[in-house]
């Protein structure tokens, strides 16, 4: 027959014998059938009633509900392209000191290349005399 939540799973027996049944897991609402109409349901002839009650339901509440959907995927891709951005943002920033610590950098080695060309410049000199 067709699934409702309130049927009961069929016992099962434990290591020390004890019966114990469990309720069916209830699973996701499907697109055809919305969860309030499968939590409705007492009885598998009622789960028909309720279908039939999901084809009337008012066209605005699908909308309103497909309308919050779709905030909610709006919301969530704002989200990642504010985190890109901010990546962005902070990588070039980052790329940004890179490139000025290396410039620093580069003027302390020609300045230490000068200073050793000096010294063995007058190295050379006093060698010579």
């Amino acid at each position: 027959g067709e699934y409702c939540p309130t049927e009961e799973a069929p016992a099962t027996t434990t290591k020390t014998g004890v019966k114990r049944g469990r309720p069916a897991p209830v699973p996701a609402p499907s697109s055809t059938v919305p969860r309030i109409a499968m939590l409705s349901c007492d009885s598998a002839t009622d789960y028909d009633t309720a279908t039939t009650v999901n084809t009337i339901l008012p066209t605005a509440v699908q909308q309103r509900h497909q309308a919050s959907l779709q905030t909610i995927a709006h919301e969530r891709n704002f989200a990642a392209q504010e985190k890109l951005r901010n990546n962005r943002e902070r990588n070039r920033e980052h790329a940004k000191n890179t490139r000025i610590r290396k410039k620093a950098y580069v003027e302390r080695l020609k300045i230490t290349v000068d200073e050793l060309c000096r010294e063995r410049d007058t190295l050379v000199s006093e060698r010579a005399t």
